[in-house]
């Protein structure tokens, strides 16, 4: 389980590499926003205060409560699960990549643009 409020795309690339053993299936809807986006900020936006966070399913009432204590808002976007890295926009898939494969291109996004 993944719980994201207001997520950058480019987090959850490296939050799931330390043990590479499971990705993540990702749906995010307009509602979890309060301000529009497009898809491009979506993915690649770097406004303020997101952070990414995985718990166990069992634990989520427990983050949901600290959350809700310090008035932060927080969205359940998707569930750790598979080999696969998996996000979609209201429904429609717009990514489906292997783990091995993410975490290559991750690693030499920056070097490729140096």
């Amino acid at each position: 389980m993944s719980l994201l409020p207001f997520i950058p795309m480019m987090s959850l690339s490296p939050s799931i590499f330390p043990n590479l053993a499971r990705g993540a299936i990702i749906d995010l809807l307009p509602s979890h926003f309060p301000f529009s986006l497009g898809t491009d900020g979506l993915f690649f936006g770097e406004t303020q205060s997101r952070i990414v966070v995985s718990c166990r399913p069992e634990d989520f009432n427990q983050i949901r409560d600290l959350a809700h204590k310090n008035k932060a808002p927080l969205v359940k976007l998707g569930k750790v699960e598979g080999d696969k890295l998996i996000i979609g926009v209201k429904g429609e898939k717009l990514i489906d990549i292997g783990l091995d494969e993410l975490e290559k291109l991750w690693r030499r996004a920056l070097s490729r643009h140096m």
